[in-house]
Formats: C-alpha cells, structure tokens, sequence
C-alpha cells in the first residue's frame, strides 16, 4: 500500500504502531479524491491496489462509523475493524450496491450446461458454467459498468458455445480451443481480482504479495483501457468495412504497381461519405457505403463482444478472439518503460488483424474459397473489386515470402491444396507482419521513432530472444517501410536506416538490454543478403495495410485529446477522455515504481470520462 497525503493531513507511516484502540476502515472500490474530502485530517489514508483500494487509520470511533456510513451512501462496501494493541479485536462488514441482474446470463449458462454433449467437450464445457457462474456471483465490489459488461459478456459467450454445440457439422476441437482459452482467462480473472472481497479475511489472493487485498483495482484500471480500444477502434469495426469493400468496383487500383500504390494512398476507403469536408490529407471514398453508415439509411451493427481483460505471469501481453492479457509485472512496474501498458496496442492490433485474415483468407476447408483464391492468385490483373483485389495481393504477398525463404525466383501453386498449404505456412508471418504496421499508423501515429524505441524495449525483458532478433527486425523494418512506399525500391532503405538510429540509440542508453546492440550487429553482417530480401518480399504486406486498411478517418477516434492536463502522482479527479494517451505520457521511467503504477492504475480506474 502507499500513503495518501496532501498538506493538511497529519502523514508519517512510521507513527503507525497500533498501540492501544483504534480503527481501520477498508472502502472501495472508490476514488481516494472523494475519501480524502471526507475524511477528517487526523485520519491516515492509505492505497491499496485491491478492491478495497482505501484504507483509513484513525483512533476516532466515531469518525470510523462516519467513514462506513459513507462510503454504504456511495455503494462501495466496506470493513472496520477494531485494532487492540496490533491484533484485530472485532470486524465489521458493511455492504455496497447489490448486484445487477444476472438471470439472462444465468439462463443462457444453464441452456449450455444442458446442451454439453458427453465427449471430450464435456468437461470443458462444465468448466466453463461453473467458472463463470462464480464470477459472476463474486462481482458485488466491481462498478456497475464493469458488472453490466461481465453480465452482457456471460449471456453472450454461453450463447455462442451453445450455438457451436448444436451445430451438426461442427467440429469439436476448434471450440474446446476456445473454451479452454475463456476457461483460462476467466480463472486467472477471478482468482485475482475477485477473490478479496467481504469478508477480507477470509479471503486470498492466489497472488502472494497481494494476499490480503488483491489487485481488483489494477484490474478495474487495465479492464477501463481495453474498454477504450473497445469503444474506439473496435466500434469503427475495420474487419467489417474490410468486408463491405466487395461493393467498391469504381476505379479499383493495382496494389502490385507502385502506381496502385500512389492512387490508393491518395483515398481513405474505410471513411463514411459524412466525413468529406474534413482536414484529412486524403480523400473520403465515393460511392454508397455497403458498410451501413451511408447517407441513405444505416444499418445496424451488433454490439461487440467485451474482452477477458486479466493479469497473468504465464499469458504476459497477449490477446486471442475474446481475452487480451497484460503481465503481473506491470501491476508494480507499469510506469516503465519495459513493462508499459501502451504494449496492449499491439495485442488490440492483433485482434483487428486477426480477424480481417480470417475473412480475406476464407476458410482453408473449402474447396470453393480455395478455387476462387487460386483464380485470384493466377491473375495477372487487378480484381473486380478493392475486397477480392486485397486478397489477390495478400495471397501474392505470401508466395513472395514462399519464393524467398525458398530461394527461388517464383513459387508454383497449381492447386487449391498447394494453396491452402501456402496459407498454413504464412498465416502466422502475416499477422505479425500486419499487426506491426497497424499498431505504428493506428495507436503512433506513424512515429517511427517512438514505436521502435518503445517496442524494443519491451522486447528487453524477453529471455533467450537472440534466434528471435532477425524476424523482429523484419517485422520492424517492413512496418516503417509502410512510411515509405512512394519512395519505391529506396523505401526499404530508408526503412532500415530509421531502424538502425533507433536501435543505436538504445544500445547507447542500455534501454532493451542486448537485444538492439544485437541486432545492430545482425543488420551490418545480414542487411544486403538476407534481411533486405525478406523485406521487399513483405512490401505488398506493408501496401495492403498501409494502402487500404489505414484509414485517418478511423485513426482519429483513437488520437483524441487528453483533456485536463494531470501530474505525476497526483489524484485530481478529473476525468480522462484519453487512457492510451495518458498511459503513453506516464510510461517512460527508466525504472520500476510501485507508488507510480498505483497512480497510473487508479487514474485509469476513477478517472473516466
């Protein structure tokens, strides 16, 4: 925990040896700017990083009363306890807000517990009912909007896994995949964030240096931030517009010529009509919008599906169809630099490129999707359309990166299986690929030099990365390479050179530990002979996100300003309308601080806009 203190409270940890009566007050979740106005001065406040996020100090009986009394006003359970000589003589509990409904989601569970067949799934499926019945029964201490997502969250999930077992044609092993992912995300969610609720002491944090409170309110904060990728680039729904790109057949450009490439960069193909007039340096798309947010009517999109927002030591920052996670680590150390939290721009990126793989690459088991993707790949002319001409492109681009790790001139796919092989083998390359690129034009703002500098230094903390180095560095070069596709066959060059001042600068501060002084010596020995061929066989890549998949229009929902400018450590109460902005700006320290991060944390948690 860390002390709270302005200049009219009586602060000193070292007063607090608990001798004769006196009373602790646990409340939360609440924002300590609120406690530390009702408080009185003699009273000692503390932070905490678990639900109960505040703790009060005081010998005063009936400022303890007052205190509980409060926070019951506020919906934020609480505890207080009376302290004899150092030992706890009596425990009070007092609750907060009931909880919300859970009978839709409740119902949904039960109708999948019914529903679980007696095969392999079985035991997955139950898991899966059992654990989220207990998450949901142990929300109470969770604001109501993180209670309504989990409810929301609980009902649809339970509907989609039904949904999968009902399906004759389905296959069993796809969705005991995914339920062993939630399954997982769900347990280390709950047994974390959940498990020090009233009463506390009977309690435990599976987390050993947060037993006693947990960290439900680092989980609040980091649940908060995702929410923010949620509500602005998951609402703009890329993989969806990417789709409806189908019905865009005006003056299609060939994104295999530089010349494509030129009239492509010129136009944002994502954008809604209602966004020509803007100060946009390219040109909104004309023609109606398939999308469904045209002048003439829209049409209405389900609500997305929350992610599993959790810590984890095993998972670190990772993401999947439905979860995201963020490493124990940051909770003590997310102010830096190598454990920062604008990390999870890259897992949101994964996400979005994720799923717009999945479309422009079909389904692997389908011979008719194979049939039309070959026809695609054997032509030698743009498509009918921007959607199928994306996918010629995309297709073209993983047989160039067949060819060169091959080391031939050209790959032959004479076959929808060759095909389909093709796509196993480079799925993976792709998305990393992609993501890369997305998370530099989307979350940086196509500042190369801080999207290098940050992601190598979080790639600091990775052990035994050396047989790692040269992919990143492919990854990295072909991504500032997107900067620069006008510039044609000088753009990898000038690509690598942004890279190497970057790393030189790191390896001079010692920021990324040995990995940018390795792979500095990786680029002089390998740069002409294997890396440079390896990213000019990823250029489509980069012109296919950099081209098509960009949209300024949709950038700008996550570039919004910060709003009221706050101070390190400092809790103001004022809201931020920006936590990816806010994280970024406070994320730099060159070393861990604990009292940092449970700032950083409840800024996220209590400051929403």
């Amino acid at each position: 925990m860390v002390e709270l203190s302005n200049a009219q409270r009586r602060s000193s940890s070292l007063e607090h040896d608990f001798a004769g009566t006196s009373y602790l007050v646990l409340l939360g979740p609440i924002n300590p700017v609120l406690v530390d106005d009702v408080a009185s001065r003699e009273t000692s406040l503390w932070a905490s990083f678990g639900l109960f996020n505040v703790v009060a100090h005081t010998a005063d009986e009936r400022e303890a009363d007052a205190l509980t009394h409060w926070a019951a006003s506020q919906g934020a359970p609480s505890e207080r306890w009376k302290i004899e000589d150092s030992c706890i003589a009596d425990v009070e509990c007092v609750s907060g807000a009931p909880c919300l409904d859970t009978t839709l989601a409740e119902q949904a569970i039960s109708r999948l517990a019914k529903a679980a067949r007696k095969d392999e799934l079985h035991t997955a499926v139950m898991d899966y009912c059992f654990t989220m019945e207990s998450t949901l029964a142990r929300m109470a201490g969770l604001p109501q909007r993180f209670q309504e997502e989990l409810v929301i969250l609980g009902e649809a999930l339970s509907k989609k896994f039904e949904a999968r077992l009902r399906r004759d044609n389905a296959g069993p092993f796809q969705t005991l995949g995914s339920l062993l992912t939630v399954n997982a995300a769900l347990s280390r969610f709950s047994s974390k964030s959940l498990s020090c609720t009233s009463p506390i002491l009977e309690r435990e944090c599976h987390l050993w240096t947060h037993s006693l409170l947990g960290i439900g309110t680092a989980s609040i904060g980091l649940r908060n931030l995702v929410r923010f990728f949620e509500d602005t680039i998951g609402e703009v729904r890329i993989p969806q517009r990417v789709l409806a790109l189908r019905h865009e057949t005006d003056s299609v450009p060939n994104l295999q010529t530089l010349h494509g490439m030129s009239l492509a960069l010129s136009r944002d193909y994502l954008a809604p009509e209602e966004t020509v007039g803007l100060d946009d340096s390219r040109e909104p798309r004309s023609g109606r919008s398939a999308f469904g947010d045209s002048p003439d009517g829209a049409v209405a999109q389900p609500p997305l599906q929350h992610l599993v927002s959790y810590f984890s030591a095993r998972d670190g920052y990772r993401s999947t169809e439905r979860t995201i996670s963020a490493p124990t680590s940051s909770i003590d150390a997310c102010n830096d630099s190598r454990w920062s939290l604008m990390t999870l721009t890259h897992e949101v990126s994964h996400v979005v490129i994720r799923a717009i793989l999945a479309d422009l690459l079909g389904d692997l088991e389908d011979e008719k999707n194979l049939a039309h993707g070959l026809d695609l790949l054997e032509r030698h002319e743009k498509a009918g359309n921007l959607h199928d001409e994306l996918r010629r492109v995309l297709l073209l681009s993983l047989a160039q990166m067949e060819a060169q790790a091959r080391g031939v001139s050209a790959t032959e796919v004479s076959s929808t299986r060759d095909l389909a092989e093709l796509m196993r083998r480079w799925e993976r390359d792709a998305n990393e690929t992609l993501t890369h690129v997305f998370d530099l034009c989307y979350f940086y703002n196509e500042r190369v030099d801080k999207y290098i500098t940050d992601i190598w230094t979080t790639w600091g903390v990775i052990p035994r990365m050396r047989p790692r180095i040269r992919e990143y560095l492919v990854r990295t070069i072909t991504a500032a390479m997107a900067m620069q596709l006008r510039r044609g066959s000088l753009g990898e060059t000038k690509a690598m050179e942004s890279i190497q001042a970057s790393l030189e600068t790191l390896a001079r501060t010692g920021r990324g530990g040995r990995h940018p002084k390795d792979a500095l010596e990786m680029l002089e020995c390998e740069w002409p002979s294997v890396i440079r061929p390896m990213v000019q066989a990823r250029r489509l890549l980069a012109c296919i996100l950099a081209c098509v998949i960009y949209s300024p229009w949709a950038a700008t929902k996550v570039r919004a300003q910060l709003g009221p400018e706050l101070k390190a450590c400092e809790l103001s109460g004022l809201p931020l309308t920006n936590p990816a902005h806010f994280v970024e700006k406070f994320s730099g320290d060159l070393a861990p601080s604990c009292a940092r991060s449970l700032w950083t944390y409840h800024a996220l948690a209590f400051a929403e806009a």
